[in-house]
């Protein structure tokens, strides 16, 4: 059976079309033949449900969380009942408003918005939350209701938790700019996928955008895996050395780079007496080179991979070494970054996505020897960034000039320097949480609990189409002289 849908519809501030949209929403519904319960703001004040909770309001006293929920809980069970497709909420669930006015904190509020989905677990539940100027969106419901509206509501508004001093529109328009950060901050990691919008436009346009993304929800398939099963799975993948090959079916790469890294250190290894790859991983890289020299040595920074490439190694007689590993080349102190061997042992080194040294490298390498290194580039993860709704680093363009510098300043000829950029698509949202969990440097914020209603939002989105990341590589090679 078909799971019913709950689609609750809010807004930062009166005016900006909620009821409008919610009413939309359900007519459009409707006329493809679903079912449609359209729950409207005044409802609440009539419905059964909730008699206890208005009777509790209305005495001037606040209501406990526990009553709450328990007349959500109850307005659920009708629900259940009436066996309806879809249930479009104007502003009733998740109560935001409501629980922000009776001065409920953040903590009490994530809290019970917890407590909420588990009461709606037979539910797809989903959040589109409108949002514009509320300096313009409140005259626009004063006009709409009438004479005496504004003035109501800002002597309403003097009975909320933290409202006290607004005396005016622009107090009253503050004060709902300053409770929607903190709306959207809860939204953030709600237990339900939220969608926000910008209603400052022609309603007309609010309702289908807001109608092309929850399609995926409203003709979804109920086949398909839901976010949390998606979610435990990430979470439950075990993570070792590079070995990506779960991901890169879920995650395929749609676009390439202008240059394969392997078939490059395979090209220049073919006449190379002895190789030195850095940053080895598990050694997943350098076992699927098509040529390699005699004598080749991996090294490795993080201990667990040391483990993983020597295990990976063992069959091609390739020793794996665990070095002290290099700090990040934008921030070097010149010490860190020594690579255990002799000098000008080494005719070729290459390097994958690993900090270096770059005088410890030019040292090793016989002259003559070749340096060759593909980096992640600035940027790379700015859709990433934009999918969780994160600012990316504020970074430049590119390190592939601080990056020939470095070699540059100790000796080395730089032959080759090109940027590149591939394109992986990422089908599901498991995909994504393994990934950021594989590599979380690149996202130290990012937790899937801190992000859920983000990433419950994505699972929706990815129904219909990937996410699709641009990663920014550069390539770079160089060449110690050799000796006169």
């Amino acid at each position: 059976m078909a799971r019913q849908k709950l689609i609750m519809i809010s807004g930062a501030a009166p005016g900006l079309g909620k009821s409008s949209l919610a009413a939309g929403l359900a007519r459009r519904w409707r006329d493809r033949g679903l079912r449609v319960e359209l729950f409207e703001e005044d409802d609440i004040l009539e419905r059964a449900e909730f008699a206890d909770l208005i009777g509790i309001w209305r005495a001037g006293n606040r209501p406990s969380l526990d009553v709450v929920l328990d007349a959500a809980a109850r307005y659920l069970d009708s629900c259940r009942a009436a066996e309806a497709d879809v249930y479009v909420q104007d502003a009733l669930f998740p109560f935001l408003a409501s629980l922000f006015a009776w001065g409920y904190s953040d903590e009490d509020t994530s809290a019970f918005l917890d407590r909420l989905a588990e009461a709606a677990e037979s539910f797809e539940l989903l959040q589109v939350h409108l949002v514009g100027p509320a300096q313009d969106s409140i005259p626009r419901a004063a006009a709409r209701e009438g004479e005496g509206w504004l003035e109501a509501m800002i002597e309403r508004a003097q009975s909320w938790a933290g409202a006290q001093q607004v005396t005016d529109l622009a107090s009253l328009a503050q004060f709902f700019s300053l409770t929607d950060g903190r709306a959207r901050r809860l939204l953030r990691r709600a237990p339900w996928a939220s969608f926000t919008l910008d209603a400052d436009r022609p309603q007309s346009s609010v309702e289908e955008e807001a109608a092309e993304l929850l399609e995926p929800l409203i003709a979804g398939d109920d086949r398909l895996p839901r976010y949390d099963e998606l979610r435990d799975e990430a979470l439950h993948r075990s993570l070792k050395g590079w070995d990506f090959s779960w991901l890169r079916p879920r995650a395929a790469v749609v676009a390439t780079l202008p240059w394969s890294y392997p078939r490059v250190v395979a090209d220049l290894a073919r006449d190379r007496a002895r190789i030195l790859d850095m940053g080895t991983g598990g050694g997943e890289v350098l076992s699927r080179l098509t040529a390699r020299a005699s004598f080749t040595v991996a090294n490795e920074a993080w201990p667990p991979n040391v483990r993983v490439a020597a295990t990976n190694l063992a069959g091609l007689k390739v020793p794996v070494v665990q070095d002290e590993g290099a700090a990040d080349n934008f921030n070097q102190d010149g010490v860190r970054g020594r690579l255990p061997y002799r000098s000008g042992a080494f005719h070729l080194v290459s390097n994958r996505h690993e900090a270096f040294l770059a005088s410890e490298v030019f040292r090793v390498l016989a002259p003559g020897g070749l340096f060759v290194t593909q980096q992640v580039d600035h940027h790379s993860y700015d859709d990433l960034y934009a999918a969780l709704e994160l600012d990316p680093p504020a970074d430049p363009e590119s390190w592939l000039s601080l990056a020939g510098a470095q070699v540059s300043e100790v000796g080395f000829q730089v032959i080759v320097g090109q940027r590149g950029e591939e394109h992986q698509a990422f089908a599901d949202v498991g995909a994504l949480i393994w990934y950021l969990r594989a590599v979380p440097w690149i996202m130290p914020e990012f937790h899937h609990v801190e992000f859920r209603g983000i990433l419950q939002r994505l699972h929706v989105m990815m129904r219909r189409s990937p996410v699709v990341v641009r990663q920014r590589r550069f390539l770079l090679i160089a060449r110690k002289p050799t000796e006169s």
